[in-house]
């Protein structure tokens, strides 16, 4: 049963943000939504991403893009809007 929503703060790391989600959607028990915070959108981080859930077959996703830096605390309360999961994991680069 999928219970909970990873939430990942990111600030254009297109280096990183793909090891995490590969190691996300890797384990036994997948998220029912994964929610990315880009705080400085860069379109190779984009398109990383969501080449990666292509690949992995992953649907449930959404991008939120701050074109201005709002910090992480902003940024994670933001992302609780569109949690719908009892549980969620924050993950900060």
């Amino acid at each position: 049963m999928k219970l909970f929503t990873v939430v990942i703060c990111t600030y254009n790391r297109h280096h990183l943000i793909e090891n995490c989600l590969k190691s996300i959607l890797s384990n036994t028990i997948i998220p029912r939504k994964i929610i990315i915070i880009d705080q400085n959108y860069s379109f190779l981080t984009n398109i990383k991403i969501i080449n990666l859930f292509k690949s992995k077959n992953y649907k449930n996703y959404l991008i939120i893009r701050n074109l201005i830096q709002k910090g992480l605390t902003r940024s994670k309360n933001l992302s609780l809007k569109y949690v719908n999961t009892k549980y969620v994991f924050f993950i900060d680069d």
